[in-house]
């Protein structure tokens, strides 16, 4: 071969080098109608995207078109959007076919939360949040409850209470749905809790301002539900104070219906102490008022027939601050 058909054939291999290869274009094929399962609508969910170049496909079955429904609903979306899409990312419309409807109807994928497993999960939080023993409780008329579409995945149930609940008789609560993570629905209601516990209940008629004893008090089992919230549950409560007002037999003895002995009583003779750090005096007095200890009363002194006022110590003795 001569030189100069060399240099031809080197020229004609380099200008073929040199021209543009073109791809055949992308193809999106847009079905009618899709099941979705995300929050967020693709283009690979709708529709069937193919092309020479893997990672282009990719990128576009990617691209966001809308918004899911919530779970078990559907909406539609106009099919021209897909290709104000693919603009909106640079794609030019020569190099994309897109065919299909106008309108594509999208359908969320659900799963149905019946209303079992949510009172199953209202009760468990119930027990956990309770004082009571489970032996004692009996939760009924869970109201407000029904059954709810969630998207699919594992649910969790964050069931929560007001601050100022003590669990007896109508108990509101709220349970939030959360499926990876995020709140998919809420739901409000109500549940009615009895509590069987021991009560202390007279055993006689006891007296204004009556000693209370062992004897003159039993437990009765009671639905804690049916009664005031302020009664008293542990004998100890009561046996040694000193009735309020006249107690009828078999009546439930409310926490106001009782109130401790003072420490000291009215008519009391007591040891009056005055005291520094460089004096030590004591005298006797007869206390003009009861009080409880610590508080502060009027006592006479006995010897002079000073009126003074002192605080408590215990039964027995008085301190007159110096």
């Amino acid at each position: 071969m001569t030189l100069s058909a060399c240099r031809f054939w080197c020229i004609g291999l380099l200008l073929y080098a040199a021209l543009p290869v073109y791809a055949k274009p992308l193809t999106i094929t847009v079905r009618p109608q899709a099941l979705v399962e995300g929050p967020q609508v693709t283009i690979g969910d709708v529709a069937e995207v193919s092309g020479d170049v893997s990672k282009t496909v990719s990128k576009v079955r990617d691209i966001i078109i809308g918004q899911s429904p919530p779970a078990g609903e559907e909406r539609n979306l106009h099919g021209g959007y897909i290709v104000t899409r693919l603009k909106q990312h640079g794609f030019s419309p020569e190099d994309i076919q897109v065919e299909g409807p106008e309108k594509i109807r999208i359908t969320r994928a659900f799963q149905r939360i019946e209303p079992r497993d949510i009172e199953a999960a209202v009760a468990r939080a119930l027990q956990a949040q309770m004082s009571w023993e489970p032996q004692q409780t009996t939760i009924h008329e869970l109201r407000g409850i029904e059954a709810v579409l969630l998207p699919p995945g594992a649910v969790e149930y964050d069931v929560t209470f007001p601050l100022n609940s003590d669990f007896l008789g109508p108990t509101s609560f709220s349970v939030a749905f959360r499926v990876a993570g995020n709140v998919e629905a809420r739901l409000y209601g109500t549940a009615y809790i009895d509590v069987t516990q021991d009560v202390v209940t007279t055993a006689r008629p006891i007296a204004r301002n009556e000693v209370i004893e062992a004897t003159d008090i039993r437990l009765t089992r009671m639905n804690m539900a049916r009664l005031p919230r302020r009664v008293h549950m542990r004998p100890e409560e009561v046996i040694g104070k000193r009735a309020r007002r006249s107690l009828q037999a078999n009546s439930i003895i409310h926490t106001h219906e009782v109130e401790t002995l003072p420490t000291v009583q009215k008519g009391d003779v007591v040891l009056m102490l005055v005291e520094s750090t460089v004096l030590k005096v004591s005298t006797m007095g007869e206390a003009l008022e009861s009080g409880m200890r610590g508080e502060t009363i009027r006592i006479r002194n006995i010897t002079s027939n000073r009126e003074v006022r002192a605080i408590v110590v215990d039964k027995k003795t008085v301190k007159v601050p110096f």
